[in-house]
């Protein structure tokens, strides 16, 4: 039997950096959370499920490192599909 991996949240809740000030079960399998983080490097290795992310506050010192250039901002909505790895630099705060 193959081992699920984390979700997003999961490898977020394993940074010390990173921090959900709130969360909301949306049943079926579904969450909500708003998180701050700052000072920090996380890198998602095939996580499971689709995630969205909407920075509220913040962003601009949020950037994909594995990538061409892509940064966050404030009203950012971002996509990445479940099983899709990516590595994010966090230099400036962020909710």
């Amino acid at each position: 039997m193959a081992r699920r991996r984390p979700s997003v949240f999961g490898f977020l809740s394993a940074s010390p950096r990173a921090r959900a000030v709130a969360t909301l079960d949306l049943g079926s399998g579904g969450s909500a959370a708003v998180w701050r983080n700052d000072d920090d490097r996380v890198a998602y290795e095939r996580p499971d499920g689709h995630t969205f992310s909407l920075y509220l506050e913040g962003g601009g010192g949020t950037r994909r490192v594995d990538r061409r250039s892509c940064a966050g901002w404030p009203g950012a909505l971002c996509f990445m599909p479940h099983g899709t790895s990516s590595d994010w630099e966090i230099t400036s705060p962020f909710a």
